[in-house]
Formats: C-alpha cells, structure tokens, sequence
C-alpha cells in the first residue's frame, strides 16, 4: 500500500525562525500518529548512506532552523545569496521504520510574485508499507490530514493516492489508484469512494477514482 497526503497554500513570507513552531507541530503530530513516523533522518545519496544517518530531534529548534537556511533557495553565480522568496524546504525520512518507507517534506516561507499563487508553499507525507508492514489505517491518514490543515493553515488541497499494488520507486497507475481531493474549507468530512466514480460528497471537499 502506498499513501501520498499533499496539502497547499499560497504567499506566505516568514523566516526561517517564525516557521520553526509549525515544524516541531508538523513532525510531532506524526509521531503521535504511528511509532514509524517517529524517528527522522536526512536523505543520502544512496540508500546505504540514507540508512546510516544519524536521526535528526525534530523538536530542537536549532536543528529546524539548520535545516529550513540550508534549504534555502540561492542564486547561481558566486557569491551565491540566499533567495528569501522561493522559501524553504526541509525534506527527511524515516529510514524504512517498521517495514514502511516514509518521507516527509515541507515548502514553506515562499512568497514569490511568478510562483502559484495557490500552492507555491507545500506539504507532502509519502508512505509506503514494504512486505510484512501494518497497513495504516483510513481514521489515521484523516487524523494527519487535519491536523496538517490545522499547524501548516493551508489554503488548498488534499490529495491521497492508495494504490495497494503499487511497489517502492513504481509511480501509480490510473487502474489501481485512487485520490481524493479536498479544498480545507469549513464543514470537511470523511468521504467514501467508490473507483471509477466521483462527485461532492461535502461542502469543500471533491472524490475522485
């Protein structure tokens, strides 16, 4: 089973430092939600070095706001100057946790005229459960989506793809995927689909198949 959560919003300009309380909610709210999103880690360039990173303590200030200034956007030709309106990023896993492969990683601080005005700042939850794992639970993907509405104040967006023949690495595919799509507006519900069908379920929200 592979599960994407993607939430969006629009300009928002905030530094490094006024975006680190909204992280240290974002990753604890994931570790209240299962024990295998508790622990998190830097990307490596190969998957032997990703595994042998050393876990980041996402409730650290310090470490957030080291991670938000190194992705920081920065111009080309040296000396190379940190770009304030393309925002931050800060991209971790969890190092196959549990047998589940998860990556999580937040666009935020960007306030860019020539950028979407709806999501040039984003959030993104990949779950992806390897042989042997528990699946999560449909209660807990809608637990997370709210509480990322709630910390990151999103503006636009939900999309959730499952698709349970999907493999590490694979993209879905139309026959076996299904999404849905929320605008976090007042009134969300929990919706249920069927595949190959969609309509309004709830004020602000939209299912697909």
């Amino acid at each position: 089973m592979a599960v994407n959560i993607n939430v969006y919003w629009g300009p928002r300009k905030r530094t490094a430092k006024d975006s680190i309380p909204q992280l240290q909610a974002h990753f604890r709210a994931l570790a209240i939600a299962d024990e295998r999103l508790a622990s998190w880690a830097p990307l490596g360039r190969s998957l032997k070095k990703a595994m042998a990173s050393e876990p980041i303590d996402t409730s650290a200030a310090s470490n957030l706001q080291h991670l938000l200034e190194k992705g920081q956007n920065k111009t080309d030709i040296a000396p190379r100057q940190p770009i304030p309106e393309l925002g931050y990023r800060v991209s971790l896993w969890n190092q196959r946790r549990g047998n589940v492969e998860a990556s999580t990683s937040i666009h935020c601080g960007a306030y860019s005229e020539y950028l979407s005005r709806d999501s040039q700042n984003n959030a993104c939850l990949e779950l992806n459960c390897m042989a042997g794992a528990e699946p999560f639970g449909a209660e807990v993907l809608l637990a997370l989506f709210h509480r990322f509405v709630e910390i990151l104040e999103t503006r636009l967006g939900f999309d959730l793809a499952r698709c349970p023949g999907r493999t590490s690495g694979q993209q879905p595919r139309a026959s076996n995927a299904r999404s849905i799509c929320v605008l976090p507006t007042a009134g969300l519900g929990i919706a249920r689909t069927n595949r190959g069908k969609g309509g309004w379920c709830s004020p602000g929200a939209y299912v697909g198949g």
